[in-house]
């Protein structure tokens, strides 16, 4: 919820000291905080929780100690995604649909992407994004606001690894004047008059992917928008407030997301299964001191092993759009992190 207004700036931080120390005390937070000793009204603030929490509020302070793939990260990037996806509806509920969709896909598949125009947008959206994308992990230079200009001389468009950045506008340093310049591995949402996401007709990613099919597989994308015109319709008949129609986008998202996953970590558990009985028979062609996790990730991280197994799951896994997403998200950083956290789990559980 949004704090009171009062003329005192000092007791913003006060109230924000008293909200993180009171973050340990869930029934606290349940009952409300109570700053009557400070004069301002109202004097109780309810702090509104997005869907049931994953994990006791004691817990979310270790969050930066916490397993990836556990309730604490899942219940932190739930509370961002809300925050963001709540923001977003108040402020350009345009957004929230095909645009919001597409650059997930971009994040997803580890492209250059560019957050340019209104600020108070595009700062949103990128921590959005990256909440999102739970329970993968953006593993590269992230920026949710404009940084200083000094950062924008490093030559961010012909870096080897991709990025999210957020900006005012396109740099002077930068050779590129217009959208149409940038070069075609960069997909920019733009958020301004009219907002947008600018693809270039030439690009194509390291799985063949190419502009024309660039979105999320199968009937993902499809979905996500179709829940969000749903949510965003039922908002402006003031069916649902910002907080239902949040919750409701969120829930279609993360389902999709999670879907994602839950097709890699198949894969990976027949892989480590099959590689468990290669090991036991002594066939899998183990090289000296190579440890049980090494040997596993490496059969896991088999393109060749992949794309076979998929074809295998049934024909919507083999369409034009779907098999070169897989094939382009299988080589991300994003997924080897994930593939590596679900091996270390599979071995960890016997």
């Amino acid at each position: 919820d949004a704090l009171p207004i009062f003329e005192d700036v000092s007791l913003a931080g006060i109230i924000l000291e008293r909200v993180n120390e009171e973050a340990n005390n869930g029934i606290a937070l349940l009952e409300g905080l109570n700053f009557e000793d400070l004069g301002i009204t109202p004097t109780i603030l309810q702090p509104t929780i997005p869907r049931p929490l994953l994990c006791e509020w004691s817990e979310i302070v270790g969050l930066f100690d916490a397993a990836p793939l556990g309730k604490v990260s899942e219940t932190a990037a739930r509370l961002q995604s809300h925050w963001s996806l709540s923001v977003l509806l108040a402020r350009c509920e345009s957004q929230i649909g095909d645009i919001l969709a597409k650059l997930l896909a971009a994040m997803l598949l580890e492209q250059k992407v560019l957050l340019i125009g209104d600020i108070s947008k595009a700062s949103a959206m990128a921590l959005w994004l990256r909440a999102a994308l739970w329970p993968f992990r953006w593993l590269h230079p992230f920026m949710s606001a404009p940084p200083p200009k000094s950062a924008l001389r490093v030559p961010w468009l012909s870096s080897p690894f991709p990025f999210a950045l957020t900006l005012h506008s396109l740099p002077e340093d930068w050779e590129c004047r217009t959208m149409a310049a940038l070069p075609s591995d960069v997909v920019c949402g733009v958020f301004k008059q009219q907002d947008q996401v600018h693809i270039s007709p030439q690009l194509e990613t390291s799985g063949g992917l190419v502009a024309q099919n660039f979105r999320l597989p199968a009937s993902a994308h499809r979905k996500i928008v179709a829940q969000a015109v749903q949510a965003k319709t039922r908002l402006k008949n003031r069916v649902w407030d910002i907080r239902q129609a949040a919750e409701d986008i969120q829930k279609a998202i993360e389902d999709e997301v999670q879907y994602l996953a839950d097709v890699l970590r198949n894969f990976v558990r027949e892989r480590v299964a099959t590689t468990k009985r290669e090991v036991e028979e002594g066939g899998c062609g183990r090289r000296a001191g190579e440890t049980d996790f090494a040997v596993h990730c490496k059969r896991c991280f088999d393109l060749d092993l992949f794309l076979p197994w998929l074809r295998q799951q049934g024909p919507q896994y083999r369409g034009s759009d779907t098999l070169p997403f897989y094939r382009t998200l299988f080589q991300t950083q994003l997924c080897i992190d994930f593939v590596e956290q679900v091996v270390a789990e599979e071995l960890e559980d016997g």
